[in-house]
C-alpha cells in the first residue's frame, strides 16, 4: 500500500496521511490523498461511543473471547443487547494479563463503516499509553480523553476527580500522540472491525500463477487434441497390419507361384467354387430348415446339394395342401421352388 489515511470522524478536517511511517500529510491536504491507489483507511473511534474494559481471557480465540466478554461484561454496559457490538483486543503475552474489550452501539458503528469504509476501526482511548499508579490525558479528534491502567472515560471537569480519586494525572503532548497513532495504525491494539463488521475477504491472484495456470491449460488443451489424433494413428495401424496379415495367408492358402493382384478377393473366389453356386449350401440349408420348421407335420426325408446351387429335398407332409404350404414357407425365406411329385408309396396313407 502507498500509504494510510487516519480519520477523526467528528473532527472536522481531522486527518492524518502517514507514509513510510512518517506524516506525511494534515488536514484538509492529508483527505486529498484519501484517492490515492492502495490506500489503508483507519478510523479514531470517538472515545464517547465505546465503553472499555478489561478481563483474563488468556487462552481463548477472539470469537471465543466475544462470547465469554457477553456473558461477564455484558450486563455492565448500557447499549441496548440487541444493538451490543463487541470486539476484543489481541493477546500479547501469556503471562494471565487483562485482554481489552471494546463495548459499542452496532447501528453506529455501521453508520461510521458505511461514511468512512475504514480497513479498521480502533477505540481512540486506546491510543493513550496507559500506567499502573497514574492516569494520562490528551486530545484525540474531538474528545479530551483520560486513560488509566484499567479504566478510560471522556474527561469531565466534575467527573475526572471522582473517577481518578484525586491521582495526577499526566498530559501527553500531539507529537507523542502522533507516534502512537502511527504505531495503532500499522499494529492495532484492538480493532472494532471484526465479527459481524469484519471487513469483507477479498482475494487477489498472482500474475506469475496465472501465466503458468494459462500454460498449463494450453497443454492440457493440446493433449485433449493429440489424444483422438494418436487414436486414429493406432487404428490405421491396426487395420494396415490386419489387412496385411489376411492378405499374406491368403496368398500362402493359394499357394500360386504367381501371386494374384488381390490375395483375399481370390481366395474368395476360390472358396465360392467350393461353396457351390446359388446361395451356397450352408445358407441354403438354413432356409430349408426353418420353412420345414414352421410347416405342421412336415417331414425332411433327404437333401441333395449340387454344384450349380440347386438343392434337391425330399419332404412328406399329413395332407397334400401341407405341401403347398411347405412351398409357400420356403418362396417366403427367398428360395426359388419347384415341386416335382414322387413316389406316393413315400406318403403314409
Amino acid at each position: 500500500m502507498t500509504g494510510t489515511l487516519i480519520l477523526f470522524p467528528e473532527a472536522e478536517d481531522a486527518a492524518l496521511f502517514i507514509e513510510d511511517g512518517v506524516v506525511a500529510a494534515r488536514g484538509a491536504a492529508a483527505l486529498a490523498r484519501s484517492g490515492e491507489e492502495d490506500v489503508r483507511r483507519v478510523l479514531i473511534a470517538p472515545a464517547h461511543l465505546t465503553a472499555l474494559h478489561w478481563m483474563e481471557a488468556t487462552a481463548l480465540t477472539p470469537a471465543q473471547a466475544r462470547a465469554a466478554a457477553r456473558v461477564e461484561l455484558g450486563d455492565q454496559v448500557l447499549f441496548p443487547a440487541n444493538d451490543l457490538h463487541i470486539a476484543v483486543g489481541e493477546q500479547t503475552s501469556d503471562d494471565g494479563q487483562p485482554r481489552a474489550v471494546a463495548f459499542a452501539s452496532s447501528s453506529a458503528l455501521r453508520d461510521l463503516v458505511a461514511e468512512h469504509r475504514p480497513d479498521s476501526v480502533i477505540p481512540a482511548a486506546l491510543i493513550l499509553p496507559a500506567t499502573d499508579l497514574a492516569f494520562t490525558r490528551a486530545k484525540i479528534g474531538s474528545d479530551d480523553i483520560v486513560r488509566g491502567a484499567d479504566a478510560a472515560f471522556v474527561h469531565d471537569e466534575a467527573l475526572t476527580p471522582l473517577l481518578t480519586g484525586g491521582t495526577a494525572i499526566t498530559d501527553i503532548g500531539a507529537e507523542e500522540i502522533e507516534t502512537r497513532l502511527i504505531e495503532a495504525a500499522a499494529n492495532p491494539p484492538l480493532d472494532l472491525r471484526q465479527g459481524p463488521l469484519a471487513p469483507p475477504r477479498t482475494w487477489s491472484f498472482d500474475k506469475g500463477l496465472l501465466g503458468q495456470a494459462g500454460r498449463l491449460l494450453a497443454i492440457l488443451a493440446l493433449i485433449s487434441l493429440a489424444i483422438p489424433l494418436v487414436e486414429m494413428f493406432r487404428l490405421s495401424w491396426n487395420s494396415s497390419t490386419i489387412t496385411e496379415a489376411a492378405t499374406t495367408r491368403a496368398q500362402a492358402a493359394l499357394g500360386d507361384a504367381a501371386p494374384p493382384a488381390d490375395p483375399v478377393a481370390a481366395l474368395d473366389a476360390r472358396l465360392s467354387t467350393f461353396r457351390g453356386g446359388g446361395a451356397g449350401f450352408g445358407a441354403t440349408m438354413t432356409a430349408v430348415a426353418q420353412a420345414v420348421k414352421a410347416t405342421p407335420n412336415a417331414e425332411l426325408l433327404s437333401a441333395t446339394f449340387r454344384s450349380d446351387g440347386v438343392l434337391a429335398l425330399t419332404a412328406r407332409t399329413a395332407i397334400p395342401d401341407e405341401i403347398r404350404v411347405l412351398q409357400e414357407k420356403l418362396a417366403a425365406n427367398g428360395l426359388s421352388v419347384t415341386a416335382k411329385p414322387v413316389n406316393p408309396s413315400l406318403n403314409p396313407p
